[in-house]
């Protein structure tokens, strides 16, 4: 039953492209996905899913509808819960909204 609920609760991602290291764009994919798929689809199509570090506003501006739910690049490995990681391997960094 969990992982039921889980893949209905699977929204898209937002995915994150880099120009030359300085520029960060936000891209926001519309498209119903776990988050393991959403972090394979931005890793072959762009980056990687989108580590933000600012604040929700970021988000929730992103998608055309700020109520929607999305997918970012923060994990925790289940051998290690306490621990969180951003997909593209970044440690460290997040701050409670």
């Amino acid at each position: 039953m969990e992982k039921i609920t889980f893949t209905f609760l699977l929204v898209a991602g937002l995915c994150r492209v880099t120009s030359q290291g300085l520029l960060k764009q936000h891209i926001f994919v519309g498209t119903p996905k776990t988050w393991t798929e959403a972090q394979k689809y931005c890793r072959q199509t762009y980056t990687d899913l989108s580590s933000v570090l600012e604040d929700r506003a970021l988000v929730s501006n992103t998608a055309d509808d700020p109520e929607r739910l999305t997918w970012i690049g923060l994990y925790r490995q289940r051998q290690d819960n306490q621990e969180w990681k951003w997909s593209a391997g970044r440690t460290g960094g997040l701050r409670l909204w």
